[in-house]
């Protein structure tokens, strides 16, 4: 219902006829901008470039799998025009796909929730990574363009298959000056189930992906040696320390219990290629 956007549509070197429909669109309507990538960097690369060409005041994400309502940008704009912050966290509607059971799908649901309430300077970055009050992902917020544009600059050029968002949203926060939760009806719609998560079987190359996590955490610990926070080094120290015991118990769970019996015996090389012997050792005697 908004019509004075842009859309920036990232072609991450799909192999289907994505490049087609969007230029046949492009043609149709001329707020879509198409960009295309001849080998694939990944949704942080592909962000990362969505935010360079962009040109508008505010920015939203949209992941490939998922859709906004109608009425989505024009409705977020008037909110964060008004409430003039950072970062406006709204509320999200999860369309299960993946046959979830209502226990993860309403743990899910707790994790998308905005905080109902305004956070000022550090205030922002510490209610998502030391008190956990909302999650860090990225689409179900409005940002302003300024604020993505400095943070992306600070971003690698790396290639992260999966928690990109994580990544991207710890550099955000961090430079990010304020923040407003609003309990709004849902305007993003999480389509769980079509992507990486929400699957109860893996494919080798899913588990890769999951495994790959590792990079997102070596990514993060040069980034707080960049900034030099000293008075903080501890915090980001265990920040960082948690992300990483959990992903790695994660991925050895999912060599247990996720991998086809047949394609199991090929897991462990990955894991240790990823991880590191000692830290895979050490979560695998749980088991």
């Amino acid at each position: 219902t908004l019509r004075d956007i842009e859309i920036i549509c990232v072609d991450d070197a799909s192999t289907d006829n994505s490049p087609e429909i969007l230029k046949e669109y492009a043609l149709k309507d001329a707020r879509i901008r198409p960009y295309f990538f001849k080998s694939s960097h990944s949704a942080l690369g592909a962000r990362k470039l969505g935010i360079e060409v962009s040109t508008g005041e505010y920015i939203m994400f949209l992941d490939a799998d998922d859709y906004l309502s109608n009425n989505a940008c024009e409705a977020l704009y008037n909110k964060i025009s008004l409430e003039k912050v950072d970062i406006l966290h709204f509320s999200s509607e999860i369309d299960d796909y993946g046959g979830n059971s209502e226990a993860r799908l309403d743990m899910n649901r707790k994790l998308l929730l905005p905080y109902k309430d305004r956070l000022s300077g550090e205030e922002v970055f510490n209610a998502c990574f030391v008190k956990h009050i909302f999650g860090f992902t990225l689409w179900n917020k409005i940002y302003s363009a300024k604020l993505c544009k400095y943070a992306a600059t600070q971003m690698e050029d790396a290639f992260f298959p999966k928690a990109q968002d994580l990544y991207s949203f710890f550099i955000i926060a961090y430079y990010a000056k304020s923040y407003y939760g609003w309990e709004s009806t849902p305007y993003y719609h999480y389509c769980f189930g079509r992507g990486v998560t929400g699957t109860r079987k893996i494919t080798l190359n899913v588990f890769e992906r999951y495994c790959m996590q590792s990079r997102v955490i070596d990514a993060l610990k040069r980034f707080c040696n960049k900034i030099q926070d000293t008075a903080k080094e501890e915090v980001y120290s265990s920040i960082i320390s948690q992300y990483q015991n959990r992903w790695s118990n994660e991925c050895v769970n999912l060599w247990f219990n996720a991998i086809d019996d047949e394609r199991r015996a090929q897991a462990p090389e990955i894991l240790f290629q990823n991880w590191g012997a000692d830290a895979v050792i050490h979560v695998t005697k749980k088991y």
